[in-house]
């Protein structure tokens, strides 16, 4: 067994540390791309929103349908480095070449060399996201059996999400102001975060060098396809996980997609300000990891998951009362607060998942960390998928004007409208399935206990 810093883990804190700290290559790619992408497509390059919308949406369901294969794989890979650690570093590698290239479109291209630019770039995107994710979220089940270790691993990598999103949220759009913004600001950005996230994946897979690996063997028996879904489905608490993935991140993508419109279009603000206010959003995240894991520890999951999410939903509805006279310090207090908020969200989904998949070993007993971790990221990205490409549509439909300068040119009312309701009601609403589909998660630290003992007192 590896050495530990704490008798309650059964694996060092070098390795603790080093999973949680593997979400900041994702953390970059995933927020600079969602924060940043549709309107640099729209008011840059020049795309309807509608078609840029459609083209992301696409993207995310192609890789949603290559995260099962993808798990597939890393479950049947053998190195010496372990079935999941060499995806570390050849995702982080084309994730780094995959933004970059994402932010170095050019622009002044007609718009049929645009359209097919921005498909190809966007889909290496989403090839390489699922390289890299689906390998990285399938450890903790292997390398670990204790819920107390996986909550630590979760509050890790929840702290990696907002440093990540401070990297690419607040330092992306900084980034950009400092390189005189347009497309070479965009590409100034692009080239810096390709450099940290290759970093941060090297880092990764030095630390986490000494986790177990390959400790428990996955079944020699061969399932179809048609029977993994069976048995997929028969597991509730995980089923309803997914539920409560799909509402809460296509408020979440709509929110995200359409932060930079919020800031430029209504705050009257430019990507300075932008940055500084997803700054204090991640602030509030990272501050409130810790204090909602002592939360959640005390109270338990779903307590901790409904009081973040009212916070959440309260927080996004406030943006209704935004204008370009508000203070600075107001916009600031109210993302902190949903930053806050986030953070307790983030930790109680993220902590379900290894959960879940224990309680599918216990039942089935068959190891499928990455098969179920697949269909996990699959309805990540559905959910991105559908909320990026419905708020395209909404824009569009809301006759919405691409390529327009807020500095000298005006919206129409109706567009500015769909901004408001795509950073306050729809995610609103979005946490309210999400709390519904919470209710209905029956699984806790005492029913994986008792099925654990069940299984050590049943004949070999």
């Amino acid at each position: 067994m590896n050495n530990t810093s704490n008798s309650s883990h059964d694996i060092s804190f070098k390795a603790i540390v080093g999973w949680g700290l593997g979400t900041l290559p994702v953390a970059i790619f995933f927020n600079s791309f969602n924060f940043l992408a549709l309107r640099f497509f729209t008011d840059f390059v020049g795309l309807a929103a509608a078609t840029t919308g459609i083209i992301i949406g696409l993207s995310k369901l192609y890789d949603a349908f290559s995260d099962p294969i993808m798990g597939f794989i890393s479950d049947r890979t053998k190195s010496r480095a372990g079935r999941r650690r060499p995806y570390l570093l050849l995702g982080g590698f084309m994730c780094a070449l995959s933004i970059f290239g994402i932010f170095s479109i050019p622009e002044g291209l007609d718009t049929q060399t645009a359209i097919w630019i921005f498909s190809l770039a966007v889909f290496l995107y989403a090839t390489s996201y699922t390289i890299y994710n689906v390998p990285y979220m399938a450890m903790p089940s292997e390398i670990t059996t204790r819920g107390q270790t996986r909550s630590a691993l979760m509050s890790w990598r929840v702290a990696s999400i907002g440093i990540g999103g401070m990297l690419a949220g607040a330092l992306g759009p900084k980034i950009i102001a400092w390189g005189g913004g347009g497309a070479e600001g965009h590409r100034l950005m692009g080239m810096v975060l390709a450099g940290l996230i290759f970093a941060f994946a090297v880092n990764t897979f030095i630390l986490t060098s000494d986790a177990p690996r390959d400790a428990r063997k996955i079944s020699p028996k061969r399932i179809p396809l048609k029977e993994k879904i069976k048995t997929v489905i028969s597991n509730k608490p995980f089923i309803n996980l997914l539920g409560l993935k799909l509402f809460q991140l296509m408020g979440v993508a709509m929110s995200s997609a359409t932060l930079a419109f919020f800031v430029v279009w209504i705050l009257g603000r430019g990507y300075s300000d932008l940055g500084t206010i997803i700054l204090f959003t991640t602030a509030g995240q990272i501050i409130g990891t810790p204090l909602w894991l002592k939360f959640s520890n005390r109270f338990g999951k779903k307590t901790t998951f409904y009081i973040s999410a009212i916070l959440f939903s309260a927080a996004s509805m406030s943006w209704l009362l935004a204008t370009a006279s508000e203070p600075m310090w107001i916009t600031c207090l109210r993302v902190f607060i949903k930053g806050l908020a986030a953070g307790g969200i983030l930790i109680v989904s993220q902590a379900l998942l290894p959960d879940t998949i224990e309680y599918d070993r216990l039942r089935t007993n068959m190891r499928r960390e990455g098969v179920l971790s697949g269909f996990y990221t699959t309805i990540e990205k559905v959910a991105f998928a559908i909320g990026v490409a419905a708020t395209g549509l909404y824009l569009d439909a809301m006759n919405y004007t691409p390529g327009l300068r807020a500095e000298t040119d005006v919206q129409p009312d109706q567009a500015i409208t769909a901004i408001y309701f795509c950073q306050s009601v729809w995610p609103a609403v979005g946490m309210l399935f999400a709390m519904f589909f919470m209710s209905r998660i029956k699984l806790d630290d005492e029913i994986l206990d008792n099925l654990r003992s069940e299984k050590s007192e049943s004949p070999a």
